[in-house]
């Protein structure tokens, strides 16, 4: 602690960095959950539209996505010790992420009240319907 009262730039880099990660997770992360399908949890097996209609655009669509997914379970972990939501940010980058037994982790996670009553209540502010188990 006395390092960084004796290095005040570090501080305040760290303060804005700090500043700039709880602000984007509070809109991105609403904005993300507003994005999810209300059914997407319904089916025991997805299928993707994207890969059916158009298999060109699957590998790039597939790269960005499990990047976005890497770059906010990064984002959430530092969260966990700076000011955000640091869990919900994990849960949101395991979700864009794809990797063996997906779906089932995501399902246990959202079956959980507490998640999932999250999850609706950030729904039904922006307008969108409730999640279904």
């Amino acid at each position: 602690f006395s390092y960084f009262l004796q290095n005040n730039q570090i501080f305040l880099y760290i303060s804005g960095l700090s500043t700039i990660f709880f602000l984007l997770s509070l809109l991105g992360l609403s904005w993300l959950i507003s994005i999810i399908p209300h059914n997407y949890f319904v089916d025991k097996k997805r299928v993707s539209l994207i890969k059916m209609k158009n298999p060109l655009m699957w590998l790039p669509i597939i790269i960005i996505k499990n990047s976005i997914g890497l770059v906010l379970i990064l984002c959430g972990i530092l969260m966990l010790i700076l000011p955000g939501q640091g869990v919900l940010t994990i849960i949101t980058g395991l979700i864009f992420l794809d990797y063996p037994g997906k779906f089932r982790f995501e399902r246990s996670l959202v079956r959980n009240k507490l998640i999932l009553n999250s999850m609706n209540w950030i729904r039904r502010k922006l307008d969108k319907s409730d999640l279904i188990i």
